[in-house]
């Protein structure tokens, strides 16, 4: 069983299977808000066919974008980090 736990402090701190995935927190143009990227271990999977649909959505609804083969990028549109 995949555990996921995300903490909001002053930095995002992601545990993945009890191993820590630092993400990137940027401004995102796109969405007009923030934007955080992670670099993902190899053995976290991404659901093709989510991917699929979430590449369909007009950007505004769009919550997590597939950048590479191993890393994913979630942004909010509003979002109020």
């Amino acid at each position: 069983m995949d555990i996921i736990q995300m903490t909001l402090n002053e930095q995002i701190i992601i545990q993945y299977n009890q191993e820590i995935i630092t993400p990137t927190v940027e401004e995102n143009r796109e969405f007009s808000g923030l934007a955080i990227t992670i670099k993902a271990p190899k053995t976290l999977s991404v659901d093709r066919e989510e991917v699929a649909i979430l590449k369909k959505r007009k950007p505004k609804d769009k919550l997590a974008v597939l950048k590479s083969d191993d890393e994913l990028q979630f942004a909010s549109p509003q979002s109020s980090l």
